[in-house]
């Protein structure tokens, strides 16, 4: 059975236990542009790649129990601008390296266990203007200089495993600095 919510444009289920979203498979959202499921106990975000939510924007998932994100590299939202993933269980972003979503503006994945920046080199980050990756595992930024920082007005990626007196780690956090004309915030 499906169903069809032709008009609803802002669904808001924040703080209300969730634990499954399996029936997102089966909903078609032809004008939702904000989806907030965050503060829930979502572990398995699978059912968003079914929905049809071709005109979403923002996606809230922050503060849930969200270990795996691959998925996104099915999803059917491609004018996404804002994805909030903070404070989950994430260790791989290959979901978001892979994921097309070529005008998001805002990547906020703080508080997550993520190591490894590799997988955003597929990914086009040309749009972005904010980009948190606070208190994770990341020890390797070499991946940075690799990315386009024309737009960026706050990067965070403090409190993680980063040598900060590594001659190469100042080197690319200055190139970003340097680069990046609109950079209001930087915390490393």
């Amino acid at each position: 059975m499906y169903c069809n919510f032709k008009q609803l444009s802002s669904l808001q289920l924040k703080k209300n236990k969730i634990e499954n979203i399996e029936a997102f498979s089966n909903i078609i959202f032809n004008k939702l542009t904000v989806l907030d499921l965050s503060e829930n106990k979502i572990s398995n975000i699978q059912p968003l790649s079914k929905c049809e939510l071709s005109q979403l924007t923002e996606l809230r998932l922050g503060n849930n129990e969200i270990e795996n994100i691959d998925c996104f590299s099915e999803c059917k939202f491609k004018d996404l601008k804002k994805l909030f993933l903070n404070n989950n269980k994430i260790v791989n972003i290959n979901g978001i390296g892979n994921c097309g979503f070529t005008g998001l503006e805002e990547l906020v994945l703080n508080d997550n266990l993520i190591e490894n920046l590799q997988p955003l080199m597929n990914c086009n980050m040309n749009n972005l203007v904010l980009f948190n990756l606070q208190s994770n595992q990341i020890s390797d930024i070499n991946i940075l200089m690799n990315l386009n920082f024309d737009k960026m007005k706050s990067f965070q990626i403090n409190k993680n495993k980063i040598d900060k007196d590594d001659r190469m780690n100042q080197k690319i956090i200055n190139t970003i600095k340097e680069t990046s004309p609109f950079l209001l915030e930087l915390k490393w």
